[in-house]
């Protein structure tokens, strides 16, 4: 039980009925100090200088909400009294095996995401896409460097350039989409989006689709800002079929027949 919280840590330990960093697990990544005191976090009152700046936008979410679970919850001068996290002070074998095998289970896209045959380039963008740390002009703001426009590039929306508008339903990235018969909605948002593509695109290897178009989206509003080229879908689909001829070699013995029907397919549709 949490009392002054000085023995207490604020992030591993179960004093709040959930320990914080499974609460919030992006919000944890971005801790400066994961051994920190139940009482140095609540002095600071949760507050950004516990963290990386800038963190992402779901880490910024947890906040939120770890903030709200906490705002009922006050230190006193006592000592804190330690139980079990079943609520009990009798050990039991069977419950502290139960413990420490559970887990916090990440969502599906991050192993779907290393076992895709794409280059590890594309894996690394596309892991760090599912993240939030993609340096997108909204993630460039939040770390305070100064730019005449924090809006998406590849659109005349006046609009924000963060990770869902730009990849998700900026125009440009609907039209890019659309080419797979993909239709983008509003409340479409990374990473269960990547699910909704799994169904949509019915082939094994939707993956290896879904991250290179994702890069070549990134690839047309780069050339776009740092090369003055403008950005077109005609662009975008060389570059796509380019990325996706690539991956032609890193697909084993076994799946290279149907990678080549599905790459043919993918070609035709495309055309």
């Amino acid at each position: 039980m949490i009392e002054d919280g000085k023995s207490c840590f604020f992030w591993t330990d179960n004093w709040c009925h959930q320990p914080p960093a499974s609460l919030a697990p992006e919000l944890f990544s971005f801790a400066k100090n994961k051994s920190v005191s139940v009482e140095k976090a609540m002095l600071g009152n949760i507050s950004p200088d516990l963290f990386h700046l800038p963190v992402s936008q779901i880490a910024l979410e947890q906040m939120n909400l770890l903030q709200s679970r906490l705002h009922h919850i006050n230190l006193s001068d006592g000592k804190d009294r330690w139980i079990y996290t079943w609520g009990s002070n009798q050990f039991s074998s069977s419950r502290m095996y139960k413990e420490l095998v559970e887990h916090p289970v990440p969502h599906p896209a991050f192993k779907w995401v290393w076992k895709c045959p794409c280059q590890p380039k594309h894996k690394v963008f596309f892991w760090l896409l599912l993240k939030d740390r993609l340096n997108t002009r909204n993630i460039l703001r939040r770390r305070n460097m100064a730019m005449d426009s924090y809006d998406c590039v590849l659109c005349s929306m006046s609009i924000e350039e963060c990770l869902d508008y730009l990849f998700l339903t900026c125009d440009f990235a609907k039209q890019c989409w659309n080419l797979l018969g993909i239709d983008i909605h509003q409340s479409d948002s990374f990473p269960n989006v990547a699910s909704s593509f799994r169904d949509k695109l019915q082939s094994e290897f939707y993956m290896v689709a879904v991250i290179l178009l994702c890069w070549s989206i990134w690839t047309a509003r780069n050339d776009w800002i740092f090369k003055n080229m403008h950005p077109i879908i005609q662009n975008c689909k060389q570059s796509f079929l380019r990325e996706l001829k690539l991956v032609l070699h890193r697909i084993k013995p076994s799946a290279l027949p149907r990678f080549e029907l599905w790459m043919h397919s993918i070609s035709v549709l495309l055309a």
